[in-house]
Order: structure tokens, then sequence, then C-alpha cells
């Protein structure tokens, strides 16, 4: 079994406050799947497969450690639900290969640091995080932008055994900007194969849904290529409450009376997927148009009945 790792590199200073810290207690969300003896035993094995390294501190489930010169940090709280059901042995076993994969993931990409970029080239791609995720110090370092309200999006290298954020320096290295970086990473994840399902929801709405693996939210950059045939003439309704998912509506003629219900069937759902998972990205649904991303606004009153307040444009078209 092999993971999929994502890197998260940090600046040392921000972890000062869990130098050297230990915190054995699991947010309420996880205490469910596992007592406070055993998650104690889980973190004492991760410890032993990080022997060599330092650990910089343990907090709420995350765990950071010193590969290089950054600290990395890496979550359990996915691997904790995924061998809810298992036996110590397997939950053991899932936690020996994560963090295995962690460090060939971080060997990868010190074989990248100083390659040519035409060997780079092909592992670019695009990671979205919600944008609250992302702070002042990621953006120094890191190719993020914000054309999606709330949703930050970093450039990453998809390696053989993980992923690494692509750091601003390595740009003098390849002879690029960051423009020129981010189409190609673009371009890269329009290739990369999607999986899209249609299914009929209350009334006349349809939904599109594109899965397909880790990370099909990086076709929300590339729907007009992905799937032309459900970008309407009026564009499209559009959510991802996580990384491996992409929720739409087809805004045709016909369709564009039809937006806001399926915005009310798929409320709480989005929510639910967005709150749950251990990646989430937006909460939030947009209105997509031309190659631009406005988001709804939405709202409650005291009964709490949903409001629904559109970008001043599809308004008008609606009226038309």
């Amino acid at each position: 079994m092999k993971f999929r790792v994502v890197f998260i590199l940090l600046f040392a200073f921000q972890f000062t406050v869990f130098a050297q810290k230990v915190d054995y207690s699991l947010p309420k969300t996880h205490q469910k799947f596992l007592k406070k003896k055993e998650y104690r035993q889980l973190l004492d094995y991760t410890f032993r497969q990080l022997e060599g390294y330092d650990i910089v501190g343990v907090n709420q489930g995350m765990v950071s450690v010193r590969l290089g010169e950054y600290p990395h940090t890496f979550s359990l709280l996915p691997l904790i639900e995924q061998g809810a059901e298992q036996s110590q042995q397997n939950k053991e076993l899932i936690i020996q290969d994560y963090v295995s994969s962690l460090i060939d993931a971080y060997h990868d990409q010190q074989l990248l640091t100083n390659a040519d970029f035409s060997t780079v080239k092909k592992y670019l791609t695009l990671r979205l995080f919600p944008e609250t995720a992302i702070d002042n110090a990621d953006r120094d370092r890191w190719i993020v932008r914000s054309d999606i309200e709330g949703i930050a999006v970093c450039v990453a290298l998809d390696l053989p055994n993980g992923f690494a954020t692509v750091d601003k320096n390595q740009l003098a290295q390849w002879g690029i900007n960051e423009e020129e970086v981010f189409q190609m990473a673009r371009e890269n994840s329009q290739t990369r194969p999607y999986e899209v399902h249609q299914q009929s929801l209350e009334g006349s709405t349809e939904l599109i849904a594109l899965g397909g693996g880790d990370y099909a939210a990086n076709a929300t950059f590339v729907l007009d290529q992905v799937v032309p045939e459900h970008i309407g003439q009026h564009g499209a309704v559009v959510a991802v409450p996580h990384r491996d998912m992409v929720l739409l509506q087809n805004l045709g003629e016909e369709e564009l009376a039809d937006y806001q219900a399926f915005i009310r069937q798929l409320h709480g759902f989005v929510l639910e997927q967005y709150n749950q998972h251990a990646t989430p990205v937006s909460p939030h649904f947009y209105w997509y148009y031309q190659g631009k991303f406005t988001r709804i606004r939405l709202g409650k009153d005291p009964e709490g009945n949903l409001h629904i307040i559109p970008p001043s444009i599809l308004s008008w078209r609606m009226k038309q």
C-alpha cells in the first residue's frame, strides 16, 4: 500500500510554541475512533518509524518532523480514520506505509532540487487549499494564487512518492517566471484522467460530479477542457468541497432558472463534505463563466431559511 503524501513546508519559528512538546490528545472529532491509550501507542509507534529524525512537536494529531532544513508537518487523522475498524497490527502497518512514503517523497524532492527543468516539468501540478490555511510566510516562499475567493492555489510537484510545493527560489534555477510555471502546471492538470458522473436531482436539476482519485479538484482550473459539454451558455455553478471532488450544474438557457434549486439541494451535502474531509477546499458555491469564478453569497434568515444572493451579472442574465 502506497500513500500520496503532500508536504507542508513551514518555517522553524512557527513551531516555537510546540518545540519538543508532545500533545497526546486527539480532536473531539476523532476520539470515537480509538481510546486515548490506543492513540498514545499509535503515536509512540510513529516515533519509532521516524527514528533518526528530529520530532519538532505533536499537536491534535498533527506531527512535525525535521527532514533537512525545514520541519514537515503531516496529519495522523486520516490514517486513524482509515484504520478505525482494523486490528492494532493493521493500524501500525498503515502508519508504517505512510511514514515510508513520507520519507521517500522527501528524498524525491531533494533529488529534483538541482534537476534540469526538462526533468521537472512533467511533475508540475496544482493543489487547492482553503485560503486561511496559507499564511503570509507560505505566500512569500511558495507560488500561491487567489484566483477564486476563499481558495488558495499552489503550484506543486506530483512526485512518484508524493507531493511537494514549488519554492519560488527554484524558478531562477529553472529560468521561468511564476505565470509560466502556473500555466505549465495547469496544462498538466488538464491531461490527467478524471471520472465524470451524472445524477438527476429533484425536479429537472442535473448534478455533474468530477472525481477520479487524489486531487480531482485540479479539474476546477480546466473545466472548459475536461467537461466542455457541461459548461453551458451561461457557464456553470461549481462547488469544490474537498480535494477529491468537484460538483457542478450546467447553466444552459433552460437550466438557468434552476440553479437556486441546485444550491438548495446540495448546500447541506457540500458543507458536510467540507467539514468531514481530511483535506477540505471550500464550503462555498461559485458561478463559473468564461474562465472566472464569482462566489455566490448565501445566508439564512431567523427561521433558518436559506437565502441565495447571486452575482449581479448572473441576476441580469436571468431577467433577459
